[in-house]
């Protein structure tokens, strides 16, 4: 478990989603870009050093990160395409980002099953970097299966605003991921303050990249990056004022008992040997049936329990250091 999922985590202890910057490294200069990752990282939960846009190689790029590293208490990724890494060698891109204490490494242009990706992953898995790929059209599934960080969901154009945002586009989208992924999910564009909002319920992150180096451009390379903090604060207040999160109402069952689960045991301090049992609550478990009624296709949800089936009785198990999270299991009779 890295730093980023602890991220993750505490934004959905408040309900809220993830708000991820991205700024380009050495953007005015090595100096100035460090200083406006510090002013962003007061607003942002996970903060990206970006290659993409930058003219520095990815030895600099990670001196940057060092130095970010350093003096923040958010997690910090380099965004790259596969090229820059590719001349520097993945296993010495690695090492050295173990080293500047870097997050992880996204790759927004690289596909999930290409032969670099398996070189990248070997690496990443040996040094305890989280990995994130973008679930295009033509490689959704792969995205998901590879990605051990987020799932970066494109919604928008990345460097003009737009203002055809399908939201709910972008929410059936994102539920399709939610169902078949365990890791959060992220929409990533040019996005405006108020479409950020609009989203944020239906996702687990929001990534914000163009906005900030406009910003940062404005600044004309005084060092006064005030408008950036102006606009970080606009985005923060925008995305945390709507609730949302993981809710294991959008899960399938099995899908949502995993992830219970997955959480109790990465939580503990250790694996446990095995679930304690404990005695039934004295209500049932809520039961939640969907149901079709009606000529208009009217869909209504029904609360009650099902009815008991012969001696069949509910088996009720407590982790043991996270005595609330229960799971319910009902046997076949025998």
């Amino acid at each position: 478990m890295t730093s980023v999922h602890w991220a993750f985590d505490d934004a959905q202890e408040y309900g809220r989603a993830a708000l991820i910057g991205h700024l380009a490294a050495g953007v005015p200069d090595v100096a100035g870009s460090v200083r406006a990752l510090q002013v962003l990282s007061r607003h942002v939960d996970v903060l990206e050093v970006g290659l993409d846009d930058s003219h520095l190689s990815a030895v600099d790029a990670v001196r940057v990160i060092s130095a970010v590293t350093a003096s923040v208490r958010v997690p910090v990724l380099l965004r790259t395409p596969w090229e820059p890494m590719r001349l520097h060698s993945p296993r010495a891109l690695a090492a050295a980002l173990a080293g500047a204490e870097a997050a992880g490494v996204v790759l927004p242009d690289l596909h999930p099953y290409s032969r670099g990706a398996g070189q990248w992953l070997r690496v990443a898995a040996k040094y305890r970097l989280a990995t994130v790929f973008s679930a295009c059209d033509s490689h959704v599934y792969a995205a998901v299966a590879a990605s051990t960080g987020w799932v970066r969901l494109p919604v928008a154009p990345a460097y003009e605003p737009s203002d055809a945002l399908d939201v709910e586009a972008v929410r059936a989208h994102a539920w399709m991921l939610a169902s078949i992924s365990l890791a959060p999910i992220c929409a990533s564009g040019y996005l405006r303050p108020d479409q950020a909002a609009a989203i944020a319920p239906t996702v687990d992150a929001i990534e914000v990249d163009a906005p900030f180096a406009r910003a940062v451009q404005l600044a004309r390379g005084d060092g006064d990056f005030a408008l950036l903090d102006q606009c970080g604060h606009d985005y923060a207040t925008a995305v945390r004022a709507r609730a949302t999160g993981r809710h294991l109402s959008r899960m399938s069952p099995n899908t949502a008992t995993a992830w219970c689960t997955e959480r109790a045991l990465r939580t503990s301090p250790r694996r446990p040997r095995q679930w304690r049992r404990v005695r039934p609550p004295p209500s049932p478990v809520p039961h939640h049936r969907t149901t079709v009624a009606g000529t208009d296709q009217l869909m209504t949800t029904d609360t009650t329990p099902p009815p008991p089936a012969g001696r069949r009785r509910a088996r009720v198990y407590a982790h043991p250091r996270l005595p609330d999270l229960l799971h319910v299991t009902f046997p076949d009779p025998t």
